[in-house]
Order: C-alpha cells, then sequence, then structure tokens
C-alpha cells in the first residue's frame, strides 16, 4: 500500500523529521497513522492482498463514523465485496462504524451514495448563487432520513471530495 508517511514510522510510531512535518503542516493528522497501520497490517492478510495495489487518500473521524478514501487498482468487478469485508474488520478494531471508499474512478454521485447508504439519493443538484458560487445539493427522501444521524459530517466530507459547499436535503 502506498502511504503519505515512511512505511517504518507508522509502523513504530515514532516519526522522522520529515514526517513530523507533514503532520505539523496539517497534511496527514494523528489519528491517520494508526488507520495507516491498521491497513498495512491487514495487507499482509490472505483476503486483503488488493491492498498492496491500493493508494492511501485520507480519513475522516467522528465519533459514530470513520471514512477512509482510497485509491484501487482493481477491476470494478472485484472491488465492492473486498471493501465490505475490509469496513467489516476495521469497524472490530476501531469499534465504530467504518466506511472505505474507492475514489478512483468514481463519480461524485457514486462516492454519496456510499457514504450515504443506507439512505437513498433522489437527485444531485447544482444550485447557482447570485454571487457566483456553486452549491450542491443532495436530495433524500423523508422515509430515508431516520439513517441521516451524521449527516454534517458527511457533508463536511463531500465539501472536501467536491471542493464546494454540500447541502444535504431531505424532501
Amino acid at each position: 500500500m502506498k502511504i503519505p508517511l515512511d512505511y517504518y514510522c507508522v509502523m513504530t510510531g515514532l516519526l522522522c523529521p520529515r514526517c513530523q512535518e507533514k503532520v505539523r503542516r496539517g497534511e496527514v493528522q494523528e489519528f491517520e497513522i494508526g488507520v495507516m497501520r491498521e491497513l498495512l497490517n491487514l495487507e499482509k492478510q490472505v483476503d486483503f492482498k488488493f491492498l498492496v495495489q491500493t493508494e492511501y487518500v485520507q480519513s475522516h473521524d467522528s465519533p459514530r463514523m470513520l471514512v477512509i478514501l482510497i485509491r484501487s487498482g482493481l477491476p470494478d468487478a472485484k472491488a465492492p465485496p473486498n471493501l465490505r469485508k475490509l469496513e467489516r474488520r476495521l469497524s472490530k478494531v476501531f469499534k465504530k462504524k467504518v466506511k472505505v471508499i474507492n475514489v478512483a474512478g468514481e463519480t461524485f454521485t457514486q462516492i454519496a451514495s456510499h457514504l450515504l447508504w443506507p439512505a437513498r439519493i433522489l437527485t444531485v443538484s447544482t444550485t447557482f448563487l447570485p454571487t457566483g458560487d456553486e452549491t450542491l445539493t443532495i436530495s433524500v427522501p423523508r422515509s430515508d432520513a431516520r439513517y441521516l444521524r451524521d449527516s454534517q459530517f458527511i457533508e463536511q466530507i463531500l465539501s472536501k471530495i467536491a471542493g464546494k459547499p454540500v447541502r444535504v436535503r431531505v424532501l
């Protein structure tokens, strides 16, 4: 697995000056070191050999959920079952819900759908504001509103991915 820090630094927890500088600048958060360490340990197992062909992008953490973004070289047909198995294993380790999202070749709607699942997405629309800014609005049916406990956290993640503000709206 390709990671933004040195393998030795992640595995030992002792950061070299270069890796310390990346953490200080905010390129990598402190909690991400533990996430990378766990992913590196898992790639040695037979069930998770596909992690060798992946690149770690970043993680986002909240009290209820951990979202891990990766880029994988796997064909689309093999990736989803492997990612679900990885999510279950990491959920046991971190004792919270974990979503692993492969951002390679995925559209914004597919990423949003995976993050909001089991809630369904009705529409993704762009709103043009009078100031010239754009906002993306994701509409979810009222019957699925019970699944949106972490909607603000998901909005923050999707805003970082899209590069513009994202709002999740219940219809």
